[in-house]
């Protein structure tokens, strides 16, 4: 999975909310995309071409700023 902090010039945050049904209903999230590897492009293009087709904006990443694991604690 990628995520992105979109902000545009004047330095406005993005953020969506998720759908209404199911795990983490009706929360605010930043815009993420699910990797796939057998879709090709680097997860740089992936989501770029994500974030230009959904949020129709024109998009400049910066460099990844780190990773993150994340497991839901009550799947443990």
């Amino acid at each position: 999975m990628a995520a992105a902090v979109l902000h545009d010039s004047a330095g406005n945050l993005y953020i969506h909310k998720r759908p209404s049904t199911g795990l983490l209903a009706n929360l605010w999230e930043h815009p993420n995309l699910e990797i796939v590897a057998t879709t090709g492009g680097t997860y740089r293009e992936q989501l770029a071409d994500y974030l230009q087709t959904e949020y129709e904006a024109k998009v400049e990443l910066s460099e990844l700023a780190g990773t993150v694991e994340h497991i839901f604690s009550h799947l443990i």
